[in-house]
């Protein structure tokens, strides 16, 4: 029976993840490039996430399972803040 349970919430939770990892790739799909100018000198690049981003759906959702299970959701932002040149992106990771 607990089993049935923890399935039904493992699902709900795989589709939060690849719900939010779709809305990323439409919102931030390419900005985190490494070799984007804007990133120079951002944590993103010192700490060498570049293979987190949302340039795919894949990439993201493993992006976004990252950053449920880690928590280093400022980096990200501040690097899509700067790579956008707006403070609305910070919205995606409160919500």
């Amino acid at each position: 029976r607990i089993l049935v349970y923890f399935g039904v919430q493992g699902a709900f939770l795989f589709l939060v993840c690849l719900w939010f990892a779709t809305l990323g790739v439409q919102l931030f799909g390419g900005l985190l490039d490494p070799s984007n100018e804007s990133l120079k000198g951002t944590q993103y690049v010192e700490l060498k996430y570049g293979p987190l981003n949302f340039d795919t759906v894949l990439r993201a959702t493993n992006t976004v399972f990252i950053l449920l299970i880690v928590n280093n959701w400022f980096i990200f932002a501040d690097a899509l803040t700067v790579a956008t040149g707006t403070a609305t992106v910070n919205l995606y990771f409160v919500a």
